[in-house]
């Protein structure tokens, strides 16, 4: 048997998680789930208002429920009502660590004998001061330190802490004094038994309602540089995500080969059928969580190295890389179109998997830094 809470839990973080909804949630649902095993009752606090996404919500456990109202209201009220109940504050992404420390300040008694979990998701500072340098305004190692301080100053309260990637828990355990694990996602391989020779075209699967966010971007670098590159009689791209609706903003990019499909509840069957998956990604923080679900559902990846350097997987062994928009190309169409390095490949990311994401370690954890 799991080891137990003992009580509730309150889980901050910016919504309900929905795996549609990318940009970290399916990992946030993950870790939602194995708080509920362990604990009475998981009480979300939903810090944003984000619009709906057009699928079935994922299934929560029958303990969960959400609180309503303001966000810092609602975290009080759960608190001040069901005093030594709530045992552990567990918070996601660092605009919510910093709220919840700033009620830490001002009412320090609702926290007596309440343990605080801080996962970062991402250090979105280390993001931002990626896309800057890509826009040709690079960042002094010195600003980028204080914005890095920034993000983390209010993780100070916490008794424990969380990053995705061993890199990332580095920077925390520089700037933190409580324990810091890495907390991945769990990504267990169920490759799919569809052949090689049943599968084409190329998938793009993640969030692009925010033209600023680096899947936006790395979209109109694959569109616009990349895939003009490939010769006629191109496989067929899907794109899949919220901002990938017919209609929406990538509609100027749709015609014969480039289908925009929307956020869909369920990836099964576009997994099953893809040959290739693409992550263009040129500026980014965590783990790229869109490349390991399609690894695990048997699709092989063609990603930027900065993806690769986040999982710590080695070109043309677990995923191919491509530095410039040519190399891009024609990887895609290497992958596409030889099977034996497609084959290679994506059993060389189903062992990366089984090192790194193994739904177990995750669980054991998410136990580990709720207990203490």
């Amino acid at each position: 048997m799991p080891p137990r809470v003992g009580g509730a839990v309150a889980y901050v973080e910016d919504a309900v998680p929905e795996a549609a909804r990318g940009a970290g949630h399916p990992r946030s649902l993950a870790v939602l789930r194995e708080l509920a095993a362990i604990a009475d009752e998981v009480v979300v606090v939903p810090t944003m208002s984000l619009p709906p996404i057009a699928v079935v919500a994922d299934a929560l456990p029958a303990n969960v429920v959400v609180a309503d109202g303001p966000p810092l209201v609602a975290l009080s009220r759960v608190l001040a009502t069901h005093p030594r109940r709530v045992r552990l504050v567990w918070v996601a992404r660092p605009n919510n660590m910093a709220a919840v420390a700033n009620l830490h300040a001002r009412a320090p008694d609702l926290f007596a004998g309440v343990r605080v979990v801080y996962d970062s998701e991402a250090i979105f500072a280390r993001r931002d001061i990626a896309r800057l340098a890509l826009l040709g305004t690079p960042v002094s190692p010195g600003a980028a330190e204080r914005m890095i301080r920034l993000e983390l100053y209010p993780a100070e309260i916490a008794h424990a802490a969380a990053a995705v990637s061993q890199e990332e828990c580095a920077v925390l355990r520089r700037r933190l004094a409580c324990r810091v694990e890495r907390l991945g996602y769990p990504a267990a391989s169920t490759l799919s038994a569809t052949s090689f020779a049943r599968r084409s075209g190329v998938l793009f699967v993640g969030a692009a309602d925010d033209p600023d966010s680096p899947n936006s971007d790395g979209l109109r670098y694959l569109l616009e540089q990349v895939w003009p590159l490939l010769v006629a009689g191109a496989p067929t791209l899907t794109l899949v995500g919220r901002g990938c609706e017919p209609g929406g903003w990538l509609s100027r990019y749709a015609g014969p080969g480039i289908r925009l499909a929307g956020p869909v509840a369920d990836l099964t069957s576009l997994f099953d059928r893809a040959r290739v998956f693409v992550a263009p990604t040129r500026f980014a923080a965590g783990i790229p969580i869109k490349v390991l679900d399609a690894a695990r559902h048997g699709v092989p990846a063609v990603a930027t190295p900065l993806l690769a350097q986040q999982l710590g997987w080695q070109d043309d062994i677990a995923i191919l890389l491509a530095d410039s928009a040519a190399d891009f190309a024609a990887a895609i169409a290497r992958l596409h179109d030889d099977e034996a390095a497609w084959l290679r490949v994506r059993e060389g990311a189903a062992a990366m998997l089984a090192r790194d994401f193994d739904p177990d370690a995750f669980r054991h954890c998410v136990h580990r830094l709720a207990i203490g």
